[in-house]
């Protein structure tokens, strides 16, 4: 390795916000990327800048760019994509520096070529924290140490890093032991389930006309399911976030399947291509919540895998996470590691005390995510208790019998306002945060997965875009009874209804 000294000639640019977004729309900067991205051995997808451009313009208004550039001479010969979040109500901007990709990166790395370690170190990440004090630079995956280990020589990268250790699944076409993992009964009774059940219908997703037409309900169907499973919903109603996946697959990146069954979308894989013998599971997987009890996701997965060895993949790289339907579907695994550079003495310790509790809970067979949940689904339900207890019984007196007859589902309704009446309608379902019913938004989408598993329906009724009345029912027929006090068809706990609105006081329902 060459010291800092024989590097007199090389320069730091830090390349940040608006200059950053504007040379990204040049040619210069794109070519000599794309001509270090063809010398480097250790660059991956995630590093090019097909894969990062468009993530970062289509996040403009959430992260702002910024770029650390080595150059020799004129030539560009080091580079790290970082993106800063943006405060949406200050415009300040975060101290903590992430990956260009963020969640959908799976490694995120510098790309730098032979000899310009220590001055990328010295220069580059050291300079970055004098550029900006205080400031954390979070990398989630390094697919190797190879990178990190050849700056660590010097001192002061320990004194300056955290790092920890991750496991990441990945199924080998090559080996031995595919078949044993692509024939276990479990997989294809499943598959055989649900193939008796309709006109079952696997389909790579090859044309932007049918790329369109699947995410119109592949981001539903992932808010639902990560909302109840993570009280997370990482698509917004208010984001178009499909435009992301829209320039990725234009740009050849996307391996995107969807499996029909009679028509309908019954689950979707959504992959990152990395050259013609890798696929990453870093985009999203997901299902009809119509179809849950036929296990669409692994009956999909199963079907992938067999069309990824026909197409010739070498690797199906599942990304981290402990997932058990990961695990049943690798034969071989991969160490990557997350990096924390930072001036910060107590960040670093912080980040250290992580790894250390980390290793201890996984140790008890307990997974750090799953721990990272929980904590955030009771801090939910407290926040909805304390809701419910400054309103108290607040629907006492309400009518239900006659409010329902207004708006029965099968009659006209009139709707005035900012006020909408929908019927099955699961974007509504989403409309709903901790303070909205008795229970908050993960307990309500968790309770709403299960009942559209059991074939319920639904209607509801918003108010300016929020979730204020959500009625199950189970028989189709019932809908069409007149509805009165001695016929009442709904029992209570099938109603959901705002705690903060009087449903008495609603002029359109009297």
């Amino acid at each position: 390795m060459l010291d800092i000294e024989s590097h007199k000639n090389t320069k730091i640019r830090f390349l940040e916000g608006d200059v950053c977004l504007k040379e990204l729309k040049e040619t210069e900067l794109l070519k000599q990327w794309k001509d270090l991205i063809d010398k480097s051995k250790s660059s991956s997808v995630f590093q090019t800048p097909d894969f990062v451009v468009p993530w970062i313009k289509e996040n403009k208004n959430e992260f702002s760019p910024l770029f650390v550039l080595l150059y020799s001479e004129s030539e560009l010969v080091g580079l790290l994509a970082l993106a800063r979040k943006i405060d949406p109500k200050t415009g300040r901007l975060s101290k903590h520096l992430v990956g260009a990709g963020h969640f959908y990166a799976l490694y995120q790395n510098w790309v730098l070529l032979e000899g310009y370690e220590t001055v990328f170190w010295e220069k580059g990440l050291l300079g970055l924290i004098k550029h900006i004090p205080g400031c954390e630079i979070n990398l989630k995956s390094l697919p190797n140490l190879t990178a990190y280990q050849g700056i660590t020589s010097k001192n002061s990268v320990l004194k300056y890093s955290a790092i920890e250790k991750y496991h990441n699944p990945i199924l080998d076409f090559e080996s031995e032991d595919f078949q044993k993992i692509i024939n276990k009964r479990h997989f294809k009774a499943k598959y055989n389930r649900v193939n008796k059940s309709g006109n079952l219908h696997f389909e790579n997703l090859t044309s932007m006309e049918r790329l369109l037409l699947a995410l119109d309900q592949i981001e539903v169907f992932h808010n639902l399911r990560q909302g109840a499973a993570f009280n997370k919903t990482p698509f917004p109603l208010d984001k178009d976030e499909r435009n992301i996946f829209i320039e990725w697959f234009k740009k050849g990146l996307l391996h995107a399947t969807a499996l029909w069954l009679d028509d309908k979308l019954i689950g979707a894989i959504i992959m990152i291509r990395d050259g013609n013998h890798t696929v990453h599971l870093a985009g999203l997987i997901t299902y009809s919540p119509f179809h849950g009890r036929y296990s669409p996701g692994l009956v999909h997965l199963y079907l992938l895998v067999l069309r990824l060895k026909e197409e010739g993949f070498h690797f199906l790289k599942l990304s981290p996470g402990y997932d058990s339907y990961k695990e049943r579907f690798s034969n071989d695994n991969e160490e990557i590691y997350e990096l924390l550079i930072s001036g910060n003495r107590i960040a670093l310790m912080k980040r250290n005390l992580r790894v250390f509790f980390r290793r201890i809970i996984l140790k008890k067979g307990i997974r750090p995510m799953e721990l990272s949940v929980w904590i955030d689904k009771n801090r939910a339900a407290f926040k909805n208790k304390l809701f419910r207890f400054k309103k108290g019984n607040a629907h006492k007196n309400v009518n239900w019998s006659h409010i329902l007859g207004k708006i029965n589902p099968e009659k006209e309704v009139k709707i005035l306002d900012d006020f909408e009446f929908k019927v099955l309608d699961l974007t509504q379902l989403l409309l709903v945060n901790d303070c909205t019913f008795e229970i908050c938004r993960w307990e309500f989408l968790q309770d709403a997965l299960k009942r559209l598993e059991e074939n319920q329906l639904f209607f509801t009724l918003t108010d300016k875009k929020r979730l204020i009345l959500c009625v199950w029912y189970n028989n189709p027929d019932v809908v069409s009874k007149k509805i009165n006090k001695s016929e009442f068809p709904y029992n209570s706990n099938d109603i959901f209804a705002a705690l903060d609105v009087d449903f008495n006081q609603l002029k359109f329902l009297k």
